[in-house]
């Protein structure tokens, strides 16, 4: 249990955070009473992952993918190793993958969007489709391509859950998403602190007021385990300001909806 700075105990879910890429966070979460679930960015978090959540099995749910920051990174053979990852650890889910059209190479400062970003992004939608695994994905101005990409296959056979993480979209885009036939249902949408920092200015801060109250996740998205606790908390009560709930109800419901976006399917 969390506690708020009243003294209130509350029951946190983060469901989209990194923070095994900070040193020494073995202490952190060591001392973490409410959940994480940890995403990696690149094919070397995997392992780091996989050996915290054996140590941590109650606090910790994982998360296998590449991010589109370091899709132009993949090595021979990675979807391979990625889908022998998952078949290892039959409960965690896809992630993060993702479109950024912003993203360029750290090197040489290319934007990787209509080149590899797009090809990484679909053989691991592909994957979690064929292994029936929930995806967790980061998309930055690119919701148009995302939104096309997943209503052409709104009657394949089986389509995963989708977790539109620190989602920055538009609410006729949460509309869009909604209304795709066969699949609505199948899209979460999770907030961070970073949307209450976007909006102090009060624009689109109704947003999360647009979003199913079964289909709202809250997350932190932080790597640095010193800030995640009071991030945290910074969304809950933003999120419990504009849809009028305390924020204890605010911390159970998106709290049980994470768990019910991993839960498996028929």
């Amino acid at each position: 249990m969390t506690k708020t700075p009243n003294n209130q105990k509350i029951h946190l879910t983060d469901s989209h955070c990194h923070l095994h890429r900070y040193p020494n966070c073995f202490d952190h979460i060591t001392a973490t009473t409410h959940q994480l679930y940890l995403m990696s960015l690149e094919e070397s978090d995997w392992e780091l992952i996989e050996n915290l959540s054996q140590i941590f099995p109650t606090n910790i749910k994982t998360a296998f993918g590449v991010h589109p920051w370091w899709a132009h990174q993949v090595e021979d053979g990675w979807l391979d190793r990625l889908e022998q990852k998952l078949l290892e650890v039959p409960e965690a889910m896809l992630g993060e993958l993702g479109v950024d059209k912003y993203s360029k190479t750290p090197e040489e400062g290319v934007r990787t969007f209509n080149t590899v970003q797009k090809e990484v992004f679909e053989n691991q939608f592909f994957l979690a489709q064929r292994l029936r695994r929930p995806i967790s994905v980061h998309c930055v101005q690119a919701h148009g391509y995302l939104f096309d990409f997943f209503r052409e296959r709104s009657d394949d056979e089986y389509f995963p859950k989708v977790m539109l993480h620190s989602y920055a979209g538009s609410a006729e885009m949460v509309q869009a998403y909604r209304g795709i036939r066969n699949i609505g249902e199948k899209f979460y949408f999770s907030f961070s602190h970073v949307f209450c920092a976007c909006n102090v200015k009060g624009k689109r801060e109704d947003l999360v007021t647009h979003i199913p109250h079964d289909r709202l996740l809250l997350e932190s998205d932080l790597e640095d385990p010193y800030s995640e606790k009071t991030a945290m908390l910074e969304i809950v009560k933003f999120v419990s300001k504009k849809r009028g709930w305390t924020v204890e109800y605010t911390a159970r419901l998106t709290s049980k909806n994470a768990v019910r976006f991993l839960e498996e399917e028929d």
